[in-house]
């Protein structure tokens, strides 16, 4: 009697294992990040921000990055452009719960001294804090780094919110050795943001 109990308890385990792995296969699994390739494929960045790879490569790697948004979600980086002390980059939000597993491109809010836009690529020096999950991008307006945007993204299930910006105009940034730290520069007004 005993076998019959353990034969019938492991095909009822593996009848209960089958459709967990099933689920795992249908909602897809993040391919490799030295495969660019198969990320564009599912992120479907433009032609612009490859030939921008293509012309300087990244400093280390295929300059794809995911960072952990909880719930299996995944925020995508990918790095398009390389300049003097700043990249150009564009994200996708990659969503397992979709059907079918997809990464979805996303725009940013984007204040240029003037205006608010919305934005399909970020140029700075982008920082993830896995805590909070939240990005930061610190965007320089020139090479010493005394003006620009210090900027903070959270990632709630609607795409990115513009948490905060600090910015210093280089007109008001004489070139000194006192210059405060962009998180001490002033906060900006979030103001007459656009439209997603």
């Amino acid at each position: 009697m005993r076998l019959p109990r353990l034969l019938l308890a492991g095909l009822l385990l593996g009848a209960c294992a089958e459709p967990r792995q099933a689920r795992e296969d249908d909602s897809g699994t993040l391919p490799p990040l030295t495969d660019r390739a198969a990320w564009r494929e599912r992120v479907g960045w433009s032609d612009d921000c490859e030939e921008g790879h293509a012309a300087v490569p990244p400093s280390e790697g295929s300059g794809v990055r995911t960072y952990p948004l909880g719930e299996g979600r995944h925020l995508v980086e990918v790095e398009c452009t390389r300049g003097a002390y700043q990249s150009g980059y564009v994200y996708a939000l990659y969503d397992p719960r979709s059907t079918p597993a997809r990464a979805t491109p996303l725009r940013f809010p984007i204040h240029d001294g003037e205006r608010w836009t919305m934005e399909p690529e970020i140029a700075g020096t982008p920082t993830f804090d896995p805590e909070r999950r939240e990005l930061e991008v610190f965007s320089k307006s020139r090479g010493i780094g005394d003006c620009g945007q210090l900027i903070r993204y959270g990632f709630p299930e609607s795409g990115p919110e513009l948490l905060w910006v600090r910015a210093r105009d280089c007109d008001d940034a004489p070139r000194e050795d006192s210059v405060p730290p962009p998180e001490a520069w002033p906060l900006v007004p979030l103001s007459a943001l656009p439209a997603r």
